[in-house]
């Protein structure tokens, strides 16, 4: 009888070990709400254009994604405004389809980060 419920125990914790690692190596499945707000935590508004890219170097996220240079268009009617964003692929993962997370940053004009946006884009 107690060997028993000590196995039960034994599996019922190991499923939740296995059950926490696939969360936490597959972490483009939370949210998108929940992404951004990790990487706030780690990237606090106001860092540096530098300290993003170290930040991303360190991570070794890949496919980088720039639109500096580039132009975009602040409201209808609006006049064209310099586009200072990076982005980079921080997550892949293939359930049913499969699907890359990106994450971009937008810098001030003093290359300073002031917003963080974070989208799950399918891919054939």
């Amino acid at each position: 009888m107690f060997s028993k419920r000590l196995w039960l125990i034994v599996a019922t914790g190991l499923v939740c070990v296995v059950a926490a690692w696939f969360y936490r190596s597959h972490s483009g499945l939370a949210s998108e709400a929940d992404l951004r707000a990790g990487l706030i935590q780690k990237i606090p508004m106001g860092s540096s254009k530098a300290e993003v890219q170290a930040y991303a170097a360190k991570q070794s996220w890949c496919n980088p994604i720039s639109s500096a240079g580039e132009f975009s268009r602040i409201g209808p009617g609006k006049d064209f405004i310099p586009n200072n964003t990076l982005g980079w692929e921080i997550s892949h993962y293939s359930i049913r389809q499969n699907v890359k997370v990106i994450a971009e940053f937008e810098f001030d004009q003093s290359d300073r980060l002031y917003d963080i946006t974070v989208s799950k884009v399918a891919v054939e």
